[in-house]
């Protein structure tokens, strides 16, 4: 199915549903910047791939607002799509709201899916719309009717990672949250984040490329904590890690009906910025509105990851060196393009011991893409 051909579907939902424009983002339900396959709509209906963008659909013309690293990138896989292409001058002002502002007429109704949108986000983009007189639906998931074959979510084992390399365990980071909690006067602190999760618990995976973190949500409260996360992803060992630290494991379903039964006359700290705002309103308990405790804690770098991170340095500088050796001298001998190089410094890294992935794709570029690198000696030595 060509790209054209998705949005007349997508379109024809549109009018089912008496929407007039829909917005889809980058984001999944735990505004993540880098997403698993299974939430990335944007990349499957307007082929566009960069990490960062916001695709606006409209009766008659679509656009896509993304900020200058990926000008060439978006201009290149939109052509043909009939998706027109708006390049952003600020990445964290919403200019596509503008744009239908400006272009939708008065009494027009505007949908998203609330589960990839934070509440933060949510509320700017009620308020700008409802000051032009237009209307915000929340819950229009549209893409789940049309996306066919669309990738499963990762089933692959957590890891648990080893105090030794972070410093501290999950029960002494459940117990710096906790101290934060009382301070603040909450009983239960609601975390979507999956980086977040992933330090608190000391827990790690594959789910999302170049991000070692597993896609769940975690509630703490002051006695006790809870992971919703699917079961097929745990073992034996797993179940006794969680149990040993008094966090119950329930499905990663299960996450908007335990919100909804919170008790009502208890105060949680809900981070907006990285809350849905879908289960924003399945809330029961009184919401405080606050930063994320981990993503505070976790800025202050004890001296073992201090420590950890010179040598992974050292490592990474080790691991560039033997890629430039092995450039200048196979440079004017075999035929050398920029997914070589990618690929070989790939493999000096992956020879360090510890080695678990990479950060993100290798950005290496020379002239268009595909060119074949050459070499060219300097004609003095000054031009060393």
């Amino acid at each position: 199915m060509t790209i054209p051909q998705r949005l007349e579907i997508f379109r024809r939902k549109m009018k089912e549903s008496g929407l007039q424009a829909y917005l889809i983002p980058s984001s999944d339900p735990h505004q993540s910047e880098y997403v698993a396959d299974h939430w990335q709509a944007r990349k499957w209906i307007s082929g566009f791939t960069g990490s960062a963008g916001t695709l606006s659909i409209m009766e008659n013309e679509a656009g896509l607002w993304t900020d200058s690293r990926y000008f060439l990138q978006a201009e290149m896989e939109l052509k043909n799509s009939s998706i027109t292409l708006f390049k952003m001058t600020n990445q964290f002002e919403p200019q596509y709201v503008d744009y239908l502002v400006q272009t939708l007429p008065k009494g027009s109704v505007v949908g998203i899916d609330g589960k990839v949108w934070s509440r933060q986000t949510f509320e700017v983009l009620d308020r700008k719309l409802k000051n032009a007189g237009l209307f915000l639906h929340m819950d229009m998931d549209l893409i789940s009717g049309i996306w066919e074959e669309r990738p499963l979510v990762s089933a692959e084992k957590i890891i648990l990672h080893d105090p030794k390399l972070c410093g501290k365990t999950a029960e002494e980071k459940l117990a710096e949250i906790r101290k934060s909690m009382t301070v603040q006067k909450v009983e239960y602190h609601f975390i979507p984040a999956l980086d977040d999760i992933a330090w608190s618990y000391n827990i790690r995976g594959n789910d999302v490329d170049y991000n070692p973190v597993v896609i769940s949500f975690a509630m703490i409260g002051l006695e006790k904590a809870w992971l919703f996360i699917d079961d097929q992803k745990l073992d034996h060992q797993h179940h006794f890690y969680f149990n040993e630290n008094n966090i119950e494991v329930q499905p990663y379903r299960n996450i908007q009906t335990f919100l909804n039964n919170l008790p009502e006359d208890k105060n949680v700290l809900v981070d907006p910025a990285i809350c849905s705002a879908h289960l924003y309103t399945f809330i029961s308990a009184r919401i405080v509105e606050g930063t994320s405790i981990p993503k505070m804690l976790k800025a202050i770098k004890n001296k073992t990851e201090i420590s950890n991170i010179r040598h992974v340095m050292a490592k990474d500088g080790a691991a560039l060196a033997h890629t430039f050796f092995w450039l200048e001298n196979t440079l004017g001998k075999d035929d050398i393009y920029e997914y070589t190089v990618l690929e070989k410094l790939a493999f000096y890294r992956s020879q360090q011991e510890l080695y678990f992935g990479e950060s993100f794709g290798a950005i290496i570029g020379y002239k268009g893409n595909g060119a074949i690198i050459h070499y060219a000696p300097p004609k003095t030595a000054h031009h060393l």
